[in-house]
């Protein structure tokens, strides 16, 4: 009999498929602008008025987004964004802008066509290793995606309110993802909204292992060589694109309208239980119309959100005792109508493939869908 020889599966990340209009494109971008905001005010990237991030309008490029004058980072939503042009004019909005950051984006954007987003902020390890007037070392793995890819823009002249210095610093960024701006901050660049916020989190992040290092001793950089082959496998915007999804991606629901909902609450921290070695489902209420047609034991889940059960919520099933006992599945009412939490996901990754093929999954949802319905 012949041996049948599987050949290797390989498996590589998609990227998002191209906008079919101006519209979706514009919303895509203006979208991710608002979340880079809200996750560089996580990063602790949000001093005072300082900090500006631009996004190019697809359709109408010598325009582009950017955020408004003494709106604080955490707070900015979508329909806050400002779209200006190269002369300053704001073309939708109606607060004022950064003139520094209009300057410095404004030029980088009229210089630079392939540049789609621009990031500065004064943030705080940027801003300390911008006064040793230094380019960062390859040190890591992970600044070596900046070796020989970044420039060191000096001297320092005050706040960059004139078109010149803006020109000026266009230049000395030449084609490179990254500036150094002396006694001033970081600058990244890049082709996506996502490259440009991934790559100002690293430089942050380089700058902050390269400060600690050399705190600590001496430090050994990477031969160039290597650091020059590390830079072209870590260092591309694709990359920087793909590091950028899923960042940070912890619930933060607490004290949110979401939560007000809900029959849980939420926490103000980071709330994921990751359980690899799998959990099955301990049922509370086995009665409950959420659980009809569904009987014997659950398939493995892989994680669940940690939620405290609110008064009045009914508990259908929770983890094992062994992993908290937290509430996995729970029902409860809002206002006139009915509300439900599921703490674990929907799909993969805390949901293998073994518990979306149950068919007690597409049960369960049946019934979750036709309960909530009033039915």
């Amino acid at each position: 009999m012949n041996k049948v020889v599987e050949k290797p599966k390989k498996y590589s990340l998609v990227e998002r498929t191209p906008a079919a209009t101006f519209e979706e494109e514009r919303l895509h971008r203006k979208q991710r602008l608002a979340a880079t905001f809200r996750l560089f005010s996580r990063y602790g990237f949000d001093q005072g008025l300082a900090g500006h991030v631009t996004v190019r309008d697809p359709e109408f490029p010598e325009r582009f987004w950017i955020n408004p004058l003494s709106k604080h980072f955490s707070q900015i939503k979508v329909s806050d964004l400002q779209l200006v042009d190269h002369d300053g004019n704001i073309l939708i909005g109606d607060k004022p802008i950064n003139q520094a950051g209009f300057v410095i984006h404004s030029a980088i954007h009229a210089a630079h066509p392939e540049v789609i987003a621009a990031a500065h902020t004064h943030s705080t390890y940027g801003k300390a290793w911008s006064a040793l007037g230094r380019l960062l070392d390859p040190l890591t793995q992970d600044s070596c995606a900046f070796y020989e890819d970044h420039v060191l823009f000096d001297p320092f002249s005050g706040v960059v309110l004139e078109a010149e210095e803006g020109r000026k610093i266009a230049q000395a960024l030449g084609s490179k993802k990254a500036a150094i701006l002396q006694n001033h901050g970081l600058l990244t660049v890049g082709p996506t909204i996502e490259a440009a916020a991934w790559w100002y989190i690293a430089m942050d992040n380089a700058a902050r292992a390269q400060l600690l290092a050399e705190a600590a001793g001496t430090p050994k950089p990477i031969p160039h060589e290597i650091a020059s082959l590390t830079s072209r496998q870590v260092g591309t915007h694709k990359g920087g694109y793909f590091s950028f999804q899923g960042i940070d991606g912890r619930a933060r629901w607490h004290r949110s309208a979401v939560e007000e909902v809900l029959p849980v609450e939420c926490l103000p921290y980071d709330d994921r239980l990751e359980i690899p070695e799998g959990f099955s489902a301990v049922i509370k209420e086995a009665d409950h119309p959420l659980l009809k047609g569904i009987s014997g034991k659950w398939p493995a889940l892989l994680g669940a959100n940690e939620v405290k059960l609110k008064k009045g919520g009914t508990l259908i099933a929770s983890l094992p005792d062994e992993e908290g006992g937290h509430p996995l599945l729970v029902t409860g009412t809002y206002g006139k109508g009915r509300s439900l939490a599921w703490t674990s996901d929907l799909s993969p990754h805390w949901l293998p493939k073994a518990f979306s093929d149950w068919p007690g999954y597409t049960t369960l949802w049946r019934n979750a869908l036709s309960w909530l319905a009033g039915s």
